[in-house]
């Protein structure tokens, strides 16, 4: 857990050195983020790193929870970590065909997360 307190810590402290892109840029690629949402410049560069996407329909649900599978799944990206050959975790709530899979076996290989019998990708 400690790994991931630093990874996210790391991360942070780089996005916060970087110039972002225009503002703009975020509202016109989710139609649910405004020019002066507070984060726009934020969201367009993770996006535009490939970091984090949006929804199939268009929107990015700024006020939405992250669940512990898209954490899983944008740590991944951000770190830019191999995703093939991970051994499975076998978790009983992460099935194989699961579209984090691949993310949650690879941060458990890496030991970003205890191994444990259930995963809890979601925040219900």
């Amino acid at each position: 857990m400690k790994r991931i307190a630093v990874s996210f810590l790391v991360l942070i402290l780089f996005l916060t050195t970087l110039s972002f892109g225009n503002q703009a840029e975020a509202a016109e690629k989710y139609k649910d983020i405004s020019s002066n949402h507070w984060a726009a410049k934020e969201i367009e560069y993770l996006s535009n790193k490939g970091v984090i996407g949006g929804f199939k329909d268009g929107t990015f649900k700024p006020n939405a929870n992250v669940t512990k599978a898209q954490a899983s799944i944008m740590i991944v990206r951000a770190l830019g970590l191999n995703l093939n050959n991970r051994p499975n975790p076998n978790f009983a709530d992460v099935g194989t065909g699961s579209t984090s899979y691949k993310s949650i076996a690879t941060m458990i290989d890496e030991g970003y997360f205890s191994k444990t019998s259930k995963f809890y990708p979601r925040i219900d």
